[in-house]
């Protein structure tokens, strides 16, 4: 009975510890504008509270005696149970002027810093206890449950928690349940006093090949400890974790389903390699991680061609593997069970290192997400060392010259891939910043031809977020996704006779929007990148051109509008959905409640929902309908000769009239638009036609607790 109850409680806190990281994430998320980010700096913090309970738990092991261990963390729970529920308090709401990290951290510190430490110190010592209390069995056994309950937590978030409750129910559910699992713990602590101590001579199965004989020496055991190798092979696999989500996140959504998959990859291979040494056949997964680092270079350098299920499913493979030998050879190396929660300490310590390196001081290194190649490469280089520093593998100190030339013929096929990929995207760059918002890229063409104009381009990662072609004759002309054929430069048009025109915009870009501006409007950009207004002003001439008024609000545009009085909006354009991540949170009834806060009667709502993979119709449909609003569409065509690019945009007004405006208009321009030869259908082929709003799949609409990124695939 005693072992029932000790497992069940490592098992429920393997669950609760990883059940709060996307639900508190997902909370915090739209107050940092929905980026991915978010998730790369919680899992650091995670990752260094974990370092911090690991190391509580291996001193309080160490030093203290069973009965004052139990009463001090008891303690400790009962502190933490004190702050729950663990719902981020509203005085926390960043303004847009903090640093978005360090405010990340200290949310998180203040919100779930003890509950998270309580828990992450509880496995370690509960494996000790059990030590304590069954001497003669591994405990290694209730590492790879914990990793159990882990797997199980993520996987039920999205498919089961998210789906039933909103975020409140979810934090209340999880207090609860952290209400349970302090009794279980504490029952499991005072049961484990009642156990006599270890014996020095007590045999322990399926020792690591760190383990020193029963009868050795301390100092000759303490010498045989590889402690650099147990910290630098979890920093990689936690390096590998974030570096992969990233690359997942920025081009699809920052969503916890997304956060989930790599995170589940990691802790299965966990699992696997923690239970038993036969699911880590060594040198199968020597070859397979070399070519998982092969295939994450061809993806890091091509990315682009790649679609959105091949990409993830690459990188999850890869990711897999790669990780698998990290963990793997970690478990190799496992010590005997008095040195349990120091091993567990060093794994932490170099998951903290991991996640610092990747989520914090990467931005801060590194002009392009250079981290994701690194990581590949350090996890290859150090599995080599592995191997040939270790009497039992085949590789010892060069033997198997074949696998050695076959490894060194890899690393530097990953570097000349990499190299290249690095040359491709920056090459062409005249100017490169990077945030925690992302890595900007400004680009210039180099024309071929003397009739040829030079063309300059905003890029984040595969996405372009406008450009302007630097000929005199085209400074004051509208390209890209604002052409005058698109959705926004029909209704910029349509109301072009409107006096004093009030225009709100979500996205800076390049600020293409302000070239329909005219004398006397007043354009009010809301941009949570500061990096964004210095490139549009100092790379592009839009702003610097308009007849309109202009200002830049920097911060979250959802934080902005709601912290505002109503700003009387003639036309509110919606425009941050030009990459295939989305920031959730402006599209959901709750955002477009505050929109009609801020919008004119008869005002507009124009919202591009240009999407490489993600059809948005429907949510944007659902959430304007549910607030009152009219939907019309428009999806215009690109054409080289106007140097625009197809969009897709949908039009959101409670005016009947200006509805009516829009059709004349279009039908003026499909009858005046140029036709070439092979345009022989009713609307010429350059144009564009009105596009079908009530199409794509039936959805619950989204809300501030209820997103379903599946429902939406394309």
């Amino acid at each position: 009975m005693r072992f029932v109850i000790l497992a069940f409680t490592v098992f429920v806190s393997a669950f609760l510890l990883f059940q709060i990281q996307p639900l508190i994430a997902k909370y915090i998320l739209p107050w940092f504008g929905g980026t991915a980010g978010v998730w790369s700096v919680a899992l650091s913090f995670f990752q260094i509270v974990l370092l911090a309970g690991y190391a509580y738990a291996h001193v309080l092991n160490s030093r203290a005696k069973p009965l004052v261990q139990a009463i001090i963390h008891c303690a400790v729970l009962g502190g933490a149970a004190l702050l729950l529920p663990i719902i981020p308090p509203e005085t926390l709401k960043p303004t847009g002027a903090e640093d978005p990290m360090l405010h990340i951290l200290l949310l998180l510190l203040v919100t779930v810093g003890l509950p998270f430490f309580a828990l992450s110190a509880t496995g370690p010592l509960l494996q000790a206890w059990f030590g304590r209390m069954y001497p003669r069995r591994s405990p290694y056994a209730l590492y790879a449950l914990s990793n159990v309950g882990s797997l199980l937590a993520l996987l039920s978030y999205p498919f089961v928690f998210e789906p039933l409750w909103g975020r409140t129910d979810q934090a209340v559910n999880w207090s609860i349940g952290f209400g349970v699992f302090a009794v279980l713990c504490a029952s499991v602590a005072f049961l484990s006093l009642r156990a006599k101590s270890v014996s020095p001579s007590a045999p322990v199965p399926e020792a690591g090949i760190a383990e020193t004989a029963a009868t050795g020496d301390a100092d000759a055991d303490k010498a045989r400890q590889p402690v650099l190798r147990w910290i630098l092979l979890p920093a990689c696999g936690t390096m590998l974790l974030i570096a992969f989500t990233n690359h997942i996140c920025v081009d699809v959504a920052s969503i916890p389903f997304l956060w989930v998959i790599p995170l589940s990859i990691y802790l299965l291979s966990f699992i696997l390699t923690f239970a038993h040494a036969r699911w880590y056949p060594r040198m199968s997964f020597l070859a397979l991680a070399m070519l998982g680092a092969v295939a994450a270079a061809l993806l890091f350098a091509f990315h682009v061609d790649f679609g959105l299920w091949p990409a993830i499913a690459t990188a999850c493979i890869s990711l897999f593997v790669l990780t698998m030998v990290c963990h793997g050879e970690v478990y190799r190396l496992r010590p005997a069970v008095k040195s349990l929660t120091k091993f567990y300490m060093c794994i932490s310590l170099g998951g903290a290192i991991g996640g610092v390196s990747v989520a914090l001081l990467s931005p801060l290194l590194f002009p392009v997400h250079l981290e994701y190649l690194i990581s590949v490469l350090l996890t290859v280089l150090l599995v080599m060392v592995c191997h040939a520093r270790d009497e039992q593998s085949p590789m010892f100190q060069g033997r198997l010259k074949v696998a050695w030339a076959a490894c060194a013929i890899i690393v530097f096929g990953i570097l000349g891939v990499g190299g290249y990929g690095v040359h491709r995207d920056t090459s062409t760059a005249i100017y490169i910043s990077r945030s925690f918002y992302g890595v900007f890229r400004v680009e210039q063409s180099e024309p071929e031809t003397e009739d040829e104009a030079v063309m300059r381009v905003l890029l984040s990662g595969t996405t372009t977020h406008g450009f302007q072609v630097l000929a005199e004759n085209w400074a004051d002309r509208p390209t890209s996704y604002y052409g005058p054929n698109s959705g926004i430069g029909i209704v910029m048009e349509v109301t072009a006779d409107q006096p004093n025109r009030r225009i709100g915009v979500l996205g800076l870009g390049t600020g293409s929007v302000a070239v329909y501006g005219k004398a006397n409007d007043h354009i009010r950009f809301y941009e949570i990148n500061p990096d964004a207004e210095y490139i549009a002003e100092e790379y592009f001439f839009y702003l610097r051109r308009t007849e309109a008024q202009y200002e830049v609000i920097l911060g979250d545009a959802r934080l902005s509008l709601e912290s505002e009085e109503p700003q009387g909006f003639d036309i509110l354009i919606l425009d941050v959905f030009t990459s295939d991540s989305i920031p959730i949170h402006v599209v959901t009834r709750e955002a477009f409640d505050l929109y009609n806060r801020h919008l004119k009667p008869n005002g507009v709502i124009l919202v591009n929902v240009s999407n490489r993979h993600l059809d948005l119709r429907p949510v944007v449909r659902m959430s304007a309908m549910r607030t009152g609003l009219s939907v019309a569409g428009w999806s215009s065509k690109g054409s080289i000769r106007e140097a625009t690019t197809p969009a897709d945009w949908m039009i959101l007004t409670r005016n009947r009239e200006t509805i009516e405006k829009l059709a004349v208009h279009v039908e003026r321009l499909r009858q005046t638009w140029p036709r070439f030869e092979d345009d022989d259908g009713h609307w010429p082929g350059t144009l564009g036609m009105p596009m079908d709003v009530y199409g794509g799949s039936e959805i619950q609409p989204w809300t501030d607790d209820y997103a379903n990124l599946f429902s939406i695939l394309k």
